[in-house]
């Protein structure tokens, strides 16, 4: 964890680096040729100086350790931080659409230099490979704020290249395109800016967990010897790599308490090792086949998965001694009243349960 906010604050200092020596150029060139589209793309440059700072400050404050308050980190201002940096791209956007409209309505003279238009072409070459050299960091590191980072410095030097197309179309016809360009800039800025909101704001408010990532979870948990079948995988976010877990594992009704903890470190190990998550594990009993209660499961799972909307079913547990009968449906999010489904299994069930306390789990489809 250390080594990947040194990773980050190193990138972050490198960006804020080449964005001021970028912008400081720019801005020379766009007073000097009169240009709002270059004036607007350097003080762009020098929003993404000001979204690295943040993202060093984030990352800092997110690798405080755990503490009574909050137990779980402070990986969460991650987010914080890339929701500040999408906030300050999209005022820098809205900033530079009015001034591109008072250029469009109140037009001023531009005049270009081959200097002038030489820098910016140095500046494309540079802000991409910035760009993409800060985005693959953010891959690699899971930051959403490099990446936001790399991706706009990226779209930049596209900007920049619009830059001296509407230059060379001044010189060549003598008419300027200049604020119209950079109204248009802005509106991408704005877009760009959204995007890269919702991002962490999806993050924030608890995302859909990777099928994939889930997939290889179940795949690992099967290999280990007595897991029958794994349910309910359920991630929680607590900033990047910072992950905790829940599953529920299927194993033989035959197996005992020393056994059964000897399972839980197995499955605990492995998920650490392999994907560095921490799982709280819990258990439900397969029936042998052919006995009693097998054959009850086997008859209620197929009514209940042939209904509509229903993904399956699991924790089967039935005690005709004390008249108890419980399992849990697993349910799409296209099932808009699932309390009527319960109701309808219930009564369904009522034909051969007609004096047991049933109890129907409703699990919706967190990660598939």
């Amino acid at each position: 964890m250390r080594d990947r906010q040194q990773e980050i604050v190193r990138t972050g200092y490198l960006g804020i680096a080449t964005n001021v020596v970028v912008a400081t150029f720019k801005a020379i060139v766009g007073v000097v040729a009169g240009s709002m589209a270059i004036v607007l793309d350097a003080v762009n440059n020098l929003a993404d100086a000001l979204s690295s700072v943040i993202t060093i400050i984030g990352v800092k404050l997110a690798g405080r350790p755990a503490d009574d308050k909050h137990p779980f980190g402070y990986g969460r201002i991650e987010y914080f931080a890339a929701v500040i940096i999408a906030t300050i791209i999209l005022i820098a956007g809205g900033t530079s659409l009015v001034e591109s409209v008072k250029g469009i309505l109140e037009p001023t003279e531009q005049e270009y230099t081959v200097v002038g238009l030489s820098i910016i072409a140095a500046s494309i070459v540079v802000k991409y490979g910035l760009g993409l050299y800060t985005k693959r960091k953010g891959k690699q590191l899971s930051s959403d704020a490099l990446i936001s980072s790399g991706t706009e410095s990226m779209f930049d030097s596209v900007v920049s290249l619009a830059t001296i197309i509407s230059a060379g179309i001044l010189l060549a016809t003598g008419y300027s395109i200049d604020c119209w360009l950079a109204a248009i800039i802005s509106c991408i800025i704005i877009k760009t800016g959204i995007e890269m909101l919702m991002s962490p704001i999806n993050e924030l408010l608890g995302m859909r967990t990777d099928p994939e990532l889930t997939s290889s979870i179940k795949s690992k948990v099967r290999e280990i010897e007595g897991v029958r079948g794994v349910y309910d995988v359920v991630l929680h976010d607590y900033g990047p790599e910072q992950k905790v877990g829940a599953l529920h594992v299927e194993v033989d009704d035959t197996m005992s308490a020393i056994q059964l903890h000897h399972l839980t470190r197995m499955i605990q190990k492995t998920m650490r090792r392999e994907f560095g998550i921490f799982f709280t594990v819990g258990f439900y009993a397969h029936h042998q086949e052919g006995t009693e209660a097998s054959l009850e499961e086997a008859k209620v799972r197929r009514y209940v998965t042939s209904l509509d909307g229903v993904l399956g079913m699991h924790g089967f547990y039935v005690n005709h001694a004390e008249k108890l009968l419980s399992f849990d449906i697993v349910y799409s999010f296209k099932v808009k009243q699932p309390i009527s489904l319960r109701q309808g299994v219930a009564e369904w069930l009522q034909n051969d349960y007609a004096s047991y306390d049933i109890t129907i789990g409703l699990d919706r489809n967190y990660s598939e």
